[in-house]
């Protein structure tokens, strides 16, 4: 064995360490103190809790209970700050709530699939570059 698999391996370790530092879970969200103030931080941990259901209820079909009241919760929480969003916030959040409202119908109906929880990440993903790619001091 060569000395620079364990060096590579170590340099790898560190940079993961340096990744996850500034995220607040291992699929690379950012903490809700990253959200500009107003509604963007308003909205952040039904964001953020959002993304997590999904990404659980896309690892699978069917949908499970937890994920369906975590996006439940998120979506009401999400259709209250956006009333104090900005228009390119509201946006977003509405793409969110409408992935999140999508997700519950093929709940009720047994047809969640992975596609559909995918859309609530990909709505996630939205809110969160435009609430903090886009942060003001």
């Amino acid at each position: 064995m060569s000395r620079t698999r364990p060096a590579a391996a170590s340099a790898a370790a560190v940079l993961l360490v340096g990744l996850a530092a500034g995220c607040s879970s291992a699929h690379g969200d950012p903490s809700a103190g990253s959200f500009r103030h107003g509604a963007c931080r308003s909205a952040a941990p039904a964001v953020l809790s959002a993304g997590e259901a999904a990404r659980d209820a896309q690892s699978r079909d069917g949908a499970r209970i937890g994920d369906l009241v975590a996006l439940t919760r998120a979506q009401r929480r999400l259709e209250t700050v956006r009333r104090d969003a900005t228009p390119a916030e509201r946006r977003q959040l509405d793409r969110l709530v409408s992935a999140i409202g999508l997700y519950r119908l093929h709940a009720v109906g047994h047809t969640v699939s992975p596609a559909v929880a995918r859309a609530v990440v990909t709505a996630q993903h939205g809110v969160v570059i435009r609430c903090v790619a886009q942060r003001t001091g």
